[in-house]
């Protein structure tokens, strides 16, 4: 990477699709690629233009333990209240194909107002089809004061920008060989502070990944790819983070008609950081998969293996390994129950500090999430309740507990 320069306004890369403005203000996750195929029966469609919007309110209720304390540290519930209206867009030309997904969320707090905030979020796909080659732009932009992962319980605003140039080549019938190139960034609000660590100063960073993959349709409802990525990332202030990342990952990709369904992939990664202090050679996996029984039962399973980089000083990365487990049951033709279990775990890497000096100990977390729904369909709308448990456990004063539950509409045009 060294001598390559970063585009500091890389989401201009997908600019094109930038006339959807014309018929919805842009809001998606950045991390999301729009789904380029339209419905059968979208809500409006005016010519070359499909609509699908949805409107949801995805939390009407209260939270036990809004800042994420432990009991030492006085937790505050308060009521709290998320309305996340979006819109699905496609415009579909001879050989041109342009795509988007855009969404707020507004969040309302009764007794903390300094919390309400309306997340921006936006993506956009761009494909070019000339015979066996598609070429294709992806944008995204995440305007956010979320929680940004398991580690990080802060309320920080934080801007995330990605945009991707690629192209596929169909190889023949069943093989598709795809290249693309990604630039991303990430930004924190200046004084976004947790636990002492400005995180802006540990995490701001710009990155570049290169990606080639092979994919091949062994039956129509199976595809095996593997993919190959090469990750450079470089940080705003702390440089020792700066790191080149490889990854080698098979894959398998079920349709949704067959009997599971899903994605589950396993590989390789190898981070090297520049300095040569230290790095990792181990195992990533991404499993997200659904089995339907008998037309009225389904059940999910899911399972992460990823690094990932820490705002601690002295720790730069960590392994975060998770599980899920759900399952739902239709009752009748209204009414549906479900539940999701889910433990993660944060396993630490050991680094030698700058001045040579030992690593300071910091221990492996827990996080356990427990969450119960309910809900009763009609027409376009679900109308539904939940509970929720999340529990951290720590030897540090990051261990907390904390409870929601309240109900939730969705509405589909």
């Amino acid at each position: 990477m060294k001598g390559r320069s970063f585009i500091d306004k890389s989401f201009s890369v997908c600019s094109l699709a930038g006339l959807l403005a014309l018929f919805s203000v842009v809001s998606v996750r950045a991390q999301t690629v729009p789904d380029s195929n339209p419905p059968g029966n979208p809500a409006v469609q005016i010519g070359s233009l499909l609509l699908a919007p949805t409107i949801r309110l995805a939390e009407f209720g209260h939270d036990s333990n809004v800042y994420n304390r432990n009991d030492t540290d006085f937790p505050v519930g308060d009521f709290v209240a998320t309305v996340s209206p979006s819109v699905n867009a496609w415009f579909r030309f001879a050989h041109l194909r342009v795509s988007t997904h855009s969404q707020f969320d507004l969040y309302y707090f009764k007794t903390l107002p300094d919390l309400r905030a309306v997340d921006k979020d936006n993506a956009a796909q761009v494909d070019l089809i000339v015979n066996r080659v598609r070429l294709f732009a992806v944008g995204g932009r995440i305007n956010t004061q979320r929680r940004q992962n398991l580690e990080i319980d802060a309320i920080a605003q934080r801007q995330n920008n990605t945009a991707t140039l690629g192209a596929d080549v169909r190889l023949s019938g069943k093989t598709v060989l795809g290249m693309s190139m990604t630039r991303s960034t990430l930004e924190y609000a200046p004084n976004s502070l947790y636990l002492g660590t400005d995180l802006g100063q540990a995490l701001n960073f710009k990155a570049l990944e290169e990606t080639v993959g092979l994919r091949y349709a062994v039956t129509p409802l199976t595809t095996f790819a593997v993919t190959v990525a090469h990750h450079a990332a470089r940080f705003e202030t702390e440089t020792d983070r700066n790191s080149v990342d490889l990854t080698i990952i098979p894959s398998v990709e079920f349709s949704p008609f067959a009997l599971v369904s899903g994605r589950a992939a396993v590989g390789f990664i190898k981070r090297s950081f520049e300095n040569g202090t230290s790095s990792f050679a181990g195992s990533t996996a991404s499993v997200d998969l659904s089995y339907k029984m008998l037309g009225r039962t389904r059940f999910t399973v899911g399972f992460n293996r990823k690094l990932e980089y820490s705002y601690l000083p002295g720790l730069r990365d960590y392994v975060l390994t998770g599980g899920t487990l759900g399952v739902t049951q239709r009752l009748g033709d209204s009414w549906d129950v479900g539940g999701t279990f889910g433990p993660a775990r944060l396993s630490y890497r050991e680094t030698l500090l700058a001045n040579g000096q030992p690593p300071k100990l910091t221990p492996d977390e827990t996080v356990l999430s427990t969450t119960i729904d309910v809900g009763y369909n009609i027409k376009h709308t679900r109308v539904g309740g939940y509970a929720e448990h999340l529990e951290r456990t720590s030897d540090s004063a990051r261990g907390f507990q904390r409870y929601r539950f309240g109900s939730t509409v969705k509405y589909d045009f």
